[in-house]
């Protein structure tokens, strides 16, 4: 496994493919190899791994250079000046996101903050988080201290988070959404992953496929990550890879099924799909839009990740900010969960501009600052003039190309050119030496 890893983060080290991986490790004791089939024994002290047969330290030989670390964690969180806030304003972290102290001298630290992504791997150039998860109790007392260099202790990176599910798939408690509340401390809740959910053993007819992708929907919007831990329907995804693909496309929170589509207008306030919209008729799911086309905003009150209102007019993309309440910034949810506190505030407290219920497009959907007006397959926010830090524009790119070939072969020609003359040159030079005069005859060259 490890070496697979190594080989993964060597393949994968540009800007456009790295990501940040984080892997959760649940230790579990084995049966005795005489009896495979038997109870797993308790194991004994002497049994335990030492230091240098550790996880932490296997780990660290081989992927050393690409881990970040918990020692990491706490020196970035325990001066916030000299880390995270010492970097281009990309790198920088959400801080609505966490708790900030600070100090008589102007340092800042943070209790429970957590990096930005990009400043994982682009600034830190690391790749990868390790943490245990669950510990079997046959392991005893086994000490996962000695690996508190290189791995997260148990329920830090995730959290198992409860709750419960109808006969019918609907989720009847444990949604992290919470109507009213204001500060990330009442409402978030990081790495959260839910508990087991019910999966029929035999075959699924197509309500009860409907009734579990709607599930995982509710699921990623409520704040929760739902895993697949288990073979559906007694059937893997080589066999069926409907069954599969059905969940994944339906833990997408933020995209319609089909969407983005394919831009079809020149970049400008004409573009066609390179602007996106809330529809409210998708569950609040987003589609794209023209971007001339005039529509109310999404303003996000004093950055804050889920408090939302709705903008006091209607306008074209490019004039979203100016339309935002004071106190309030033109935004787009960036989680399930703020995706869903937008979508609830729009129906539960819709204006004169906004009313789910209404046969006019317009008054169903809202400009959200997400758009591909630099480059069609590059979506950003940062309103009409952000540009796309991944990519360039395809044909931009065949300039470039035909640019470079054109002077590799002036290049080449001036190259081919200076040989020629330095040669012919050198021929004359040498022809000139080799005249000989003999007898009152001139030869070229030596005499037979």
């Amino acid at each position: 496994m490890l070496e697979i890893l190594r080989g993964f983060f060597e393949n994968t080290n540009s800007q456009v493919n790295v990501y940040t991986t984080y892997i959760i490790l649940n230790l579990h004791a084995a049966a005795r190899d005489s009896a495979p089939n038997g109870p797993t024994p308790t194991m004994s002290e002497s049994q335990y791994p030492t230091s240098a047969e550790s996880v932490g330290r296997l780990l660290d030989d081989s992927l050393g250079m690409y881990i970040y670390r918990p020692g990491d964690l706490a020196e970035e969180r325990s001066n916030l000046n000299s880390s995270w806030y010492a970097v281009d304003d990309g790198y920088k972290p959400i801080i609505e996101y966490f708790t900030i102290n600070e100090h008589p001298n102007g340092q800042q630290s943070t209790p429970n903050g957590w990096p930005n992504s990009k400043y994982v791997q682009l600034a830190k150039r690391r790749r990868v988080l390790f943490g245990y998860g669950s510990i079997d109790p046959h392991l005893g007392g086994l000490n996962t201290a000695i690996d508190d260099s290189v791995l997260f202790p148990p329920g830090y990176l995730t959290t198992l988070h409860n709750m419960s599910v109808s006969s019918s798939h609907t989720i009847e408690s444990g949604c992290l959404y919470s109507p009213g509340a204001s500060l990330v401390s009442h409402v978030n809740s990081s790495w959260a992953i839910s508990n087991s959910i019910p999966i029929p053993d035999s075959s699924l007819s197509p309500g009860q496929m409907h009734q579990l992708s709607a599930m995982v929907v509710n699921l990623t919007s409520c704040g929760l990550s739902p895993f697949l831990n288990s073979t559906m329907v007694n059937s893997t995804a080589d066999e069926d890879i409907d069954l599969y693909r059905n969940i994944s496309l339906s833990s997408s929170w933020a995209w319609a099924t089909g969407e983005p589509r394919d831009a079809t207008g020149p970049a400008g306030d004409d573009g066609n799909n390179r602007c996106a919209v809330m529809d409210l008729t998708l569950a609040g799911h987003w589609r794209t839009a023209t971007c001339s086309e005039v529509r109310a905003a999404a303003c996000r009150v004093a950055n804050m990740p889920y408090i939302w209102t709705l903008s006091n007019g209607t306008a074209r993309y490019s004039d979203g900010s100016s339309v935002c309440p004071v106190n309030s910034s033109f935004a787009v949810p960036r989680t399930g969960l703020e995706n869903a506190y937008l979508f609830h505030h729009a129906l539960r407290e819709p204006n004169n501009l906004v009313d789910p219920s209404s046969s006019d497009p317009a008054k169903r959907e809202i400009w959200l600052d997400f758009n591909s007006l630099d480059i069609a397959s590059c979506w950003v926010t940062g309103g009409p003039h952000a540009g796309c830090p991944y990519a360039s524009d395809p044909q931009q790119l065949e300039r470039r190309t035909v640019l470079v070939s054109t002077i590799a072969g002036i290049v080449i020609l001036i190259i081919a050119a200076l040989t020629l003359f330095v040669k012919c040159n050198a021929n004359r030079r040498s022809s000139r030496r080799r005249k000989r005069v003999i007898g009152g005859w001139e030869y070229e060259g030596v005499p037979s």
